[in-house]
């Protein structure tokens, strides 16, 4: 699927979905991808689970850019219009590489 595709788009669903946008997102964030990563979020279905992102990266878990690789929008135009002007944050492996990956999701002093 990573191979074939330009974008990944999550529409409302259930442990499956979840299990496949993240597995996405860990990827992109390893550097095994630089593809968008978009929620189609229908009538607020997602902001639940945007919220628990933002918290993840308020307790340090998430980089705040790494908070950016998913991108949502609440009408198939908005959302398109986001992954078209996507671009990905650094990868951890390539931050690590450069020695500016620490614990915890911080970045550096």
């Amino acid at each position: 699927m990573q191979k074939n595709c330009d974008a990944f788009v999550a529409l409302p669903g259930g442990f499956g979905t979840m299990e496949e946008l993240l597995e996405m997102v860990t990827w992109q964030q390893l550097g095994y991808h630089t593809k968008p990563i978009g929620l189609l979020d229908c009538e607020g279905f997602f902001d639940l689970f945007l919220k628990f992102l933002d918290h993840m990266v308020a307790e340090g878990f998430v980089r705040e850019e790494a908070r950016k690789i998913v991108v949502h929008g609440t009408t198939p135009d908005e959302l398109l219009d986001k992954l078209e002007v996507y671009q990905p944050p650094e990868s951890v492996i390539s931050l690590a590489n450069r020695g500016a990956f620490h614990s915890r999701g911080s970045m550096g002093p």
